[in-house]
């Protein structure tokens, strides 16, 4: 029960830092502030999606 505990904090933890560097990596790279923040929420889009994906049965894919 600890280390599934454990183990969901420390992927949060990742999670949320990745989520908090997307933009200013991104503006880093030259995109726009407005463009920037896009891609962190189509990050955000994308994992929701592939975890949606990924709950369906094989069959249903």
């Amino acid at each position: 029960m600890i280390a599934a505990g454990t183990c969901f904090f420390c992927t949060l933890l990742a999670l949320y830092a990745l989520l908090n560097w997307l933009p200013m990596l991104l503006r880093d790279l030259g995109l726009a502030p407005a463009k920037s923040a896009q891609g962190a929420a189509i990050f955000n889009t994308g994992g929701l999606a592939g975890a949606i994906l990924f709950a369906l049965p094989p069959k249903a894919i």
